[in-house]
């Protein structure tokens, strides 16, 4: 396991403190958690934009009708 130090302010660390009391663990394993979920979220929507990227440069794009379909579901979910 590698430590890290990281230095917060006292407001952000009594935060850390209360967002860590109800999962019932510290602090410093509350920001692992927190660090671990932002990374794979961040390499997801990395992967996603990626992938998107490449059906753009591909030429492949929505159609006018699938745009319209698209906003009109949205609009009946209330998305």
């Amino acid at each position: 396991m590698t430590r890290l130090i990281l230095d917060v302010s006292d407001e952000a660390a009594a935060k850390l403190e209360r967002a860590a009391r109800p999962a019932v663990v510290s602090p410093s394993r509350f920001v692992e958690i927190a660090v671990v979920h932002y990374v794979d979220l961040d390499e997801s929507h990395r992967a996603e934009t990626e992938a998107g990227l490449a059906e753009a440069e591909a030429g492949h794009f929505a159609t006018d009708a699938e745009m319209e379909e698209f906003f009109l579901r949205a609009a009946r979910t209330g998305a």
